[in-house]
């Protein structure tokens, strides 16, 4: 350096004085934009969110009830919150169930269904399973140009259904239809060779079968083709097997009565050997209406008929696999064909409705459901009845009641608080439970013998619902739509429930509906 050369000019360092200071500025904001991108590039990735659980994980629950899901979220800095109201939830099957916003599920069709949260790229699910009833089959069985009267259904051990039912006709035809083991069942029409019925044909029509599908049927007959209700009338009998209708008979010496002088309806019942028991009130003047008659039939037609002098109340009968048959008169008491011959009279002295089930085990004992007013159980032990406690308080709709043969038993009944029920387990009989809190309509118990009882009742004009007791009572829910009208019930084992029913909004047609319950 020249010894008094001038310093460097002062602007010259201010300039890079601002040069420093302008680096060191970018260098600042690159510190502060440092984190910033960090972020940007964590919400491109996946956001805070680092997992989310669905709680509870997997579980199994009824058709027709609600479930709420609970979404956690694990964040990247270890926190955790619950974000069931702002995560996005789906579905994988709407039918089997659907989410709404707050994670809150209802149960739909049976089956399995996966449900998933979602928020900032996560995603958690649960897997559940729905229980219930799925309908799998409606079939139109008949559509006349005369309404359909009152069908009767009968069921075999191995799942056969038969149906009989009535037309309004002039001609008053009476109609058949069966199907075979498959299911879905396959259902065809027969010729039942009935062409005497009464023109209500189906008033006063009982059917009932057998485990190895040998049916028996009785019904009102006419005394002439042009009877009309002033003439008189007798009992018919037909005898079903496996290949169809194998004759119809009318039952002599029984009802010769005019319209209004009616006695009591008769009823059938046929034994493990096919043989088929019906019992009546014999109205010949001969016998004055106090004569109790039991006509047996086989194959080839009417066996013997065994008569009782007593006044004659309402009539029931029920066979069990053990080959009795017992024959329960309400006026004077019961009695049991076994062995080839009647026991001993065994005194039953409560005139009861019409509304009653007669179940008779193994062992000898019975069970009698009443459904009317005095509502009630009685029990046979195998030498006397007794008369058990008040069911219910009867105060609106019908009842109802099943037993399996290990004597457990359901009845449920209509109130006007909605739709009620009693467990019977063997013993005792547990306290009345609520299974549905709306105004209802008569119910129908099923059992399929196996420790399940499936209960089916009516909303009107709105749906057939029902639930199901397997230890625990279920959640209700729809079964079938609106425009079933009287349904009768048959289950299978395995949860089959076959139902045939009239059509509320056309009455000249007949249905048949195959329902699963899948538990």
């Amino acid at each position: 350096m020249v010894r008094g050369a001038p310093s460097p000019a002062p602007s010259r360092g201010n300039v890079r004085h601002s040069e420093n200071h302008r680096t060191s500025a970018t260098q600042l904001v690159s510190l502060f934009a440092l984190p910033l991108l960090v972020l940007a590039s964590a919400a491109c990735s996946g956001g805070n969110v680092k997992t989310i659980v669905v709680t509870p994980s997997s579980k199994k629950i009824d058709n027709g009830s609600t479930l709420q899901l609970v979404a956690t979220a694990t964040f990247r800095d270890g926190t955790t919150e619950d974000i069931s109201a702002t995560a996005e939830w789906s579905s994988s099957d709407p039918l089997v169930a659907t989410v709404a916003s707050s994670g809150l599920v209802t149960a739909g069709l049976p089956g399995s269904v996966t449900i998933t949260a979602s928020a900032e790229g996560a995603s958690g699910s649960a897997s559940l399973s729905v229980a219930g009833f799925m309908p799998v089959q409606k079939t139109l069985l008949d559509a006349p140009s005369g309404y359909v009267d009152q069908p009767v259904v009968a069921m075999d051990g191995a799942g056969r259904l038969l149906v009989a039912y009535g037309i309004s006709e002039p001609s008053y035809p009476f109609r058949t239809a069966k199907t075979g083991t498959e299911w879905p069942p396959v259902w065809t029409g027969e010729n039942s060779g009935v062409t005497d019925a009464w023109p209500t044909s189906g008033a006063d029509v009982e059917m009932a079968s057998n485990a190895t599908g040998i049916a028996g049927m009785v019904y009102r007959r006419r005394a002439s083709p042009s009877a009309s209700s002033a003439d008189f009338y007798s009992i018919g009998v037909a005898y079903h097997d496996l290949t169809g209708w194998r004759w119809v008979t009318p039952l002599q010496g029984s009802l010769l009565l005019q319209w209004g002088q009616e006695p009591r309806t008769p009823v059938v019942e046929v034994d493990p050997a096919g043989t088929i028991f019906v019992a009546y009130q014999d109205a010949t003047p001969t016998y004055a209406l106090d004569t109790l008659a039991v006509a047996r039939f086989g194959p080839a037609g009417l066996i013997d008929v065994t008569r009782f002098s007593e006044k004659v109340g309402r009539i029931y009968v029920a066979a069990n696999d053990a080959g009795q048959v017992m024959v329960l008169n309400t006026l004077t008491g019961s009695r049991v064909f076994d062995g080839g011959q009647w026991g001993d009279l065994k005194p039953f002295t409560v005139n009861i409705a019409d509304n009653a089930r007669l179940t008779l085990f193994e062992t000898g004992s019975a069970m009698l459901l009443v459904f009317d007013e005095a509502d009630v159980h009685f029990a046979f032990d195998g030498s006397s009845w007794s008369a058990g406690e008040r069911l219910n308080g009867f105060d609106g709709g019908g009842g109802s009641g099943a037993t399996d043969a290990t004597g457990r038993a359901v009845v449920a009944w209509g109130e006007s608080t909605g739709m009620k029920a009693r467990v019977f387990d063997g013993a005792s009989w547990g306290d009345p439970v609520t299974i549905e809190a709306n105004r209802v309509g008569n119910p129908s118990v099923v059992t399929n013998g196996s420790g399940t009882f499936v209960v089916l009742w009516d909303i009107p004009f709105v749906a057939i619902r029902g639930t199901w007791f397997d230890g625990v009572w279920h959640h209700p829910a729809n079964v079938l739509p609106s425009g079933v009208f009287l349904p009768m019930v048959k289950m299978r084992s395995g949860g089959r429930i076959a139902i045939v029913h009239d059509d509320a909004a056309v009455y000249d047609s007949l249905f048949a509906w195959s329902v699963e319950l899948r538990p």
